[in-house]
């Protein structure tokens, strides 16, 4: 039987806030978060009074625990599972956002939970977030773009290390390494402390969907076709 409203949406000014909600099992992705965040994305983005996305995580214990290992292999066709992912294909609808995308982050943020910040334009940390790829440990491959995202967000040697290795990335090595921007509250989604985004002139005010929407198709492009990205004129 589903869960009711595994993701919640609220429109809070000029800012759409999508909390992921299955605090019992830390916010595992499952297939019904991933439609309701597909759907859920997809109507802040197409609502011209939402500005900015902001995007946490229910429960106090973590942001994301990563994929619901349980549904692994409960497809009753591979081909079916496959074709509906490409269908409702919430990793390249992130990538399409022409809205600013933050993520406000606490507790564990593991596997697809890493996946989806990286897919935001900004990401802000509580002091006890701990940040994991264990997908390799798993004999797994990241599904959402984890190989390609994370060491364009940390770099080559640091993704290198959280992907082969297993290691772990603490809020404080996150913020060093550029990859976090500042702190939050603990479970952020159930205070009032990240409401500064939904009246900042910086998200209600002025061109705040051009720079997002040049940046991210530049960001994985060679610079000659990403200064004509920047130009608004993609280059080949």
């Amino acid at each position: 039987m589903p869960d009711s409203d595994v993701v919640l949406y609220d429109k809070l000014g000029a800012v759409g806030h999508l909390v992921l909600n299955r605090p019992k099992v830390i916010n595992a992705f499952n297939i019904q978060m991933r439609d309701e965040l597909y759907l859920s994305l997809s109507a802040a983005n197409d609502d011209p009074e939402v500005r900015a996305i902001l995007i946490s995580g229910a429960g106090d214990r973590g942001f994301c625990a990563g994929a619901d290992l349980s549904e692994f292999g409960t497809a009753p066709s591979q081909v079916v599972a496959r074709r509906v992912r490409w269908e409702r294909d919430l990793w390249g609808l992130f990538m399409s956002i022409r809205k600013p995308l933050v993520a406000a982050v606490h507790g564990f943020v593991i596997g697809s939970g890493v996946e989806i910040t990286c897919l935001c334009d900004i990401r802000i940390a509580s002091d006890d977030a701990v940040f994991r790829m264990p997908e390799a440990a798993l004999s797994l491959v990241p599904a959402a773009g984890g190989t390609q995202t994370l060491s364009r967000n940390i770099g080559l040697g640091e993704s290198m290390n959280m992907l082969l290795a297993n290691s772990p990335m603490n809020a404080q090595r996150a913020l060093s390494v550029g990859w976090c921007i500042g702190w939050s509250p603990k479970n952020p989604s159930s205070t009032k402390d990240l409401r500064w985004l939904m009246f900042s002139p910086h998200w209600t005010q002025g061109p705040s969907r051009r720079p997002s929407k040049r940046f991210r198709p530049a960001w994985t492009c060679q610079s000659t076709r990403g200064l004509g990205w920047n130009e608004g004129k993609p280059r080949s």
